[in-house]
């Protein structure tokens, strides 16, 4: 008797026990929605049919949208840390490398069908203003960029391919060195300029 009561203690027990889920893929996949949509456009159920989770699950694992928001940004900068690695092992003349390096994030978007551009651009065309930790993220990632291209100014000036005259933090943090890269990306993506069209009339209504 009280074995037979044991076991269906047991079997109620893991009856009742939530669903486990895979909390990487989830962010994986809200942050391809993020990517896709754009924060404002991605709605609740767009999250839970992208990473299979009900609404209580979600929020229960991420608590808010904008947290789940955060945590697709910072997956989205472990990517890019891993792909500014692979530029600084490349081998050769730094000063080609440097140059592919800034067009390669261009060339890769424009490649995409949907032309989604850059997360970390998106995010802070769209929501940097209004949310700190997103705007302190969107900078983490850029300052990961200039992070990789200091390295490779400072390999170009050690190896005489790159003038050791200018200070390479300085060179690497120039605005003249990424607002044409990022301002051909805006434009070239129609849904990133009318995101950054639509944040501008936010701000300047605002203003007035």
């Amino acid at each position: 008797f009280w074995m037979g009561q044991f076991r269906t203690l047991v079997e109620s027990a893991r009856m009742a026990r939530p669903r486990q889920f895979d909390a990487d893929a989830a962010v994986e996949a809200a942050m391809d929605a993020f990517w896709a949509g754009g924060y404002g456009a991605t709605s609740t159920q767009d999250l839970c049919e992208g990473t299979g989770l009900g609404r209580s699950s979600l929020y229960n694992a991420f608590t808010s949208k904008s947290h789940l928001y955060q945590e697709a940004l910072r997956r989205y900068a472990e990517r890019s840390r891993v792909e500014q690695a692979a530029w600084l092992g490349r081998e050769g003349p730094v000063r080609p490398i440097v140059q592919a390096f800034l067009l390669d994030a261009v060339d890769t978007q424009l490649a995409r069908a949907d032309h989604r551009g850059c997360l970390a651009v998106n995010a802070a065309v769209e929501v940097g203003s209004a949310e700190p930790d997103v705007a302190s993220l969107a900078r983490a990632d850029f300052d990961g960029l200039v992070e990789t291209l200091r390295a490779l100014i400072e390999r170009g000036q050690r190896d005489g391919d790159i003038s050791p005259d200018r200070d390479a933090l300085a060179l690497s943090e120039s605005p003249s060195v990424f607002e044409p890269t990022w301002r051909t990306e805006i434009e070239s993506i129609p849904a990133l300029k009318q995101r950054s069209d639509s944040a501008s009339r936010s701000r300047s209504s605002r203003e007035t």
